[in-house]
């Protein structure tokens, strides 16, 4: 039976849906963590309210600092990179095996695939082996899509965005003949050398047989 390939996905005229429902908005979990309802202190002639109630602006005070500061770290994941940027990302990672691989947010099969790079990378994190991600979204989609969406939904995917006016100065680093498809997943050997590029989706299988033929 000849296996069925995921569509690769080009840059579109507009966003379309994601394959988690869209970009998260006001009402999803990311946008609402750490907002802690308004308590009212109210007296009573025995104070046990007044200490009752006090004791949950404590304690509300106390959630809204941690959710603010788990907040914040989640914000400051994901980085922009320029082409500069990402040449000194990877040549940090020179002596790791390193899996490159460039996604958006608006392509189905990339976000279907990289729940198992995510996999990837904790499986072979003590053998010398590097998953980082390359978004293709605009520079200017950081902080409302880009970053929330990672944290929604891929908390542990290591991912930087594209910090260039188009996508192709930075893909370059690596590529200079890249056709815009994505996903595409570069393997780079220990010495920094390209190996191999990988277009289309591929299962974690797939995955895991190419990187311990790197090792």
């Amino acid at each position: 039976m000849t296996p069925v390939r995921m569509p690769d996905c080009r840059w579109p005229r507009h966003y379309r849906s994601g394959f988690f429902g869209g970009v998260p908005t006001a009402d999803s979990p990311v946008a609402n963590i750490g907002r802690i309802p308004a308590q009212r202190v109210t007296a009573n002639r025995s104070g046990d309210g007044m200490q009752r109630t006090g004791r949950q602006l404590v304690l509300g005070s106390v959630l809204a600092v941690i959710l603010l500061g788990w907040q914040l770290t989640a914000t400051a994941a994901t980085e922009l990179a320029t082409p500069q940027q990402l040449r000194t990302i990877l040549d940090r990672e020179q002596g790791n095996v390193v899996v490159l691989n460039l996604w958006g947010t608006w392509c189905t099969p990339c976000l279907k695939e990289i729940p198992d790079l995510v996999a990837l990378a904790q499986e072979f994190a003590d053998r010398g082996v590097a998953v980082i991600g390359l978004g293709m979204d605009e520079p200017d989609t950081l902080a409302g899509l880009v970053e929330p969406f990672r944290a929604k939904h891929f908390p542990d995917f290591r991912t930087y965005l594209r910090d260039a006016p188009d996508m192709d100065s930075v893909v370059s680093v690596v590529d200079p003949a890249w056709n815009e498809l994505l996903p595409t997943t570069y393997l780079i050997d220990r010495e920094g050398n390209v190996v191999k590029r990988i277009q289309g989706k591929r299962s974690r299988e797939q995955f895991r047989a190419e990187i311990e033929a790197l090792l």
